[in-house]
């Protein structure tokens, strides 16, 4: 991601993510300390709030959850920012909640994974900006409109998806010929995110 010597590798997604038995061939990339270990919180938040959405699969609900809530136990603070402004709501008929999304931390997080499988794949860096939509969000300009018609546009192409722990995480990638790539990533098998070439759109959404 930068021009800084490389100290160590840097997971997509960061290990913690995984539970220690779904931990196959990670996909890794050298990285420098400030896009590794530095960025360690934003990684804790992201997980901490993939693993809370509705419709992922028992690994959410496991061990990534204790997880979480040890990083909780560390730091309340990052307990606040992620269920900040916590409304009740329905999904499918049962009660749950929504929360408000940091998003930039979120496209941060997605640009590193993006660009640790565009180096792993091809062996050159990704110099581009980036954008992330979450199909489950709600709340958001981008919902009903030009984000649906991302998420029907990776479907029709019937794309192979990598991974070899797709319980966990699995992706999809359109790589044409001298245009920046477009990713899709599956989490837990329950939340769908589209990384695409930057696209403007709103910093704040709800899930």
């Amino acid at each position: 991601m930068c021009t800084a010597r490389a100290t160590t590798d840097e997971h997509a997604p960061a290990k913690s993510f995984f539970p220690n038995d779904h931990r196959n061939q990670l996909i890794s990339a050298p990285s420098c300390k400030a896009h590794n270990n530095d960025t360690s919180m934003d990684d804790e938040y992201v997980r901490n709030i993939f693993v809370s959405f509705a419709g992922c699969n028992e690994l959410a609900a496991g061990i990534p959850s204790d997880k979480a809530m040890r990083s909780f136990e560390r730091s309340p603070k990052l307990f606040k920012q992620t269920f900040r402004n916590v409304v009740w709501s329905e999904h499918n008929g049962k009660k749950t909640s929504a929360f408000e999304i940091d998003l930039e931390r979120v496209e941060r997080t997605m640009h590193k994974i993006s660009a640790v499988i565009y180096f792993d794949r091809n062996r050159r860096k990704i110099t581009w900006d980036t954008c992330a939509i979450i199909k489950q969000m709600v709340g958001s300009d981008f919902r009903g409109g030009e984000s649906d018609s991302l998420f029907e546009m990776m479907e029709s192409q019937n794309l192979p998806w990598f991974g070899d722990n797709p319980r966990v995480f699995k992706y999809q990638v359109i790589e044409p010929p001298n245009l920046p790539a477009t990713f899709r990533f599956l989490f837990y098998e329950g939340v769908d995110v589209i990384v695409a070439p930057f696209l403007d759109q709103p910093k704040n959404q709800e899930a």
